[in-house]
């Protein structure tokens, strides 16, 4: 046997030395082999929903020595059912992802995210001469700056009697409902990073969510030109307060904005003379800059969050997708699960130290 044939099958691929999900998903054919499933290259294809040519993996199946409980079916409804999960509301990873703002890193051997925050350059010129003056020669002075890309990890377990009684007496279903729960611990926990940040720190390196960036907007309702949304009209107030202040900061938007689930309810009740509109769609029809408004379950009660969606202020870096993957303890007797992620998002502020995103408190 080849010596990368068993550092394959080990879970690394050989020239990066990275881990490699797709060797920790063996499963059984029909003559009871054991084999997995890898990337053999990529192939470019039409989206026929976007109409758009897109780059997608090629996979192929391989043969290994290596012991395995699952069969293909099972792992199909095992990655039903996460896809299944990962479709439920999940707005902070959603939003970033619908808008374009993800980079995708070197695997899960990247511990450490580092990207370069840019400084401000003068004014471009306006004149009738296409040549400029030297002076005004200048360029943008990157400064490096890293966070930390966490593991994600939710494990639980299924035994060969338990794998055994889901086949018999015709019943073909595996019992998803672990991997159901894991995975909604997993998404629980990216979502708590993408708005409150993480206590994972590597040196000085933190991670920060929306609402404990040190570079972000803080202000209270009051401040913004608001106050308590029980109160009609000051949702309104607020959210205008908030998008004045970006704007008077240089943020031009377009918008985003997060809010509590106490106070996202209250958003919904009718106001007007004749209780024909709800104080939610008066404010997403008559702010034109505000592209969007969700309750966010991870803030707290109270507060709200507004977010510059381009990449000047955020996008969080993925080392992983959200995978199931799995292993044999006991013998083969259990099958190990777990559902695991890396990511994390990474915020840039502009030359002045502000940061697109604006914290409110007290609605």
């Amino acid at each position: 046997m080849d010596t990368n044939d068993v550092i394959f099958q080990q879970g690394y691929v050989t020239d990066r030395q990275l881990l490699d999900p797709f060797n920790l998903r063996p499963w059984l054919n029909k003559a009871g082999e054991t084999m997995i499933t890898y990337v053999a290259g990529h192939q470019t294809v039409k989206n026929e929903n976007t109409g758009r040519m897109e780059r997608k993996p090629v996979f192929r199946n391989k043969r290994v020595i290596k012991n395995a409980l699952l069969r293909q079916r099972d792992w199909e409804q095992i990655d039903n059912a996460v896809v299944d999960v990962m479709r439920q509301p999940l707005v902070g990873l959603n939003d970033l992802e619908a808008a374009g703002l993800t980079t995708q890193l070197d695997g899960l051997g990247v511990s450490l995210s580092t990207y370069d925050q840019i400084s401000d350059m003068s004014p471009a010129s306006v004149n009738m001469s296409i040549t400029p003056h030297k002076a005004e020669k200048d360029r943008p002075v990157f400064s490096p700056v890293s966070v930390p890309i966490p593991v994600i990890t939710k494990p639980f377990t299924l035994d060969i009697r338990t794998l055994d009684a889901s086949r018999r007496n015709g019943h073909e279903g595996l019992d998803v409902t672990g991997i159901r729960v894991a995975t909604i611990k997993v998404r629980e926990a990216v979502e708590e990073i993408i708005f409150n940040g993480s206590d994972v720190q590597i040196g000085e390196y933190k991670i920060y969510g929306y609402t404990n960036h040190p570079n972000r907007l803080a202000d209270t309702a009051g401040n913004f030109g608001g106050g308590d949304w029980g109160t009609d009209g000051n949702a309104h107030k607020t959210i205008s307060g908030m998008i004045a202040s970006l704007i008077a900061l240089g943020f031009n938007g377009p918008f985003g904005l997060y809010v509590a689930s106490t106070q996202y309810a209250q958003s919904l009740n009718l106001t007007g003379a004749n209780l024909s509109d709800t104080q939610l769609s008066v404010i997403q029809r008559t702010i034109p800059d505000l592209k969007f408004v969700r309750r966010a379950p991870k803030l707290a009660a109270g507060t709200a969050v507004l977010v510059q969606m381009t990449k000047e202020t955020v996008d969080i870096a993925i080392g992983q997708n959200v995978v199931p993957i799995s292993w044999q303890d006991y013998g083969g007797l259990m099958n190990e699960f777990m559902v695991l992620a890396a990511m994390a998002p990474r915020f840039r502020y502009d030359v002045d130290g502000t940061l697109g995103v604006a914290h409110v408190t007290g609605i």
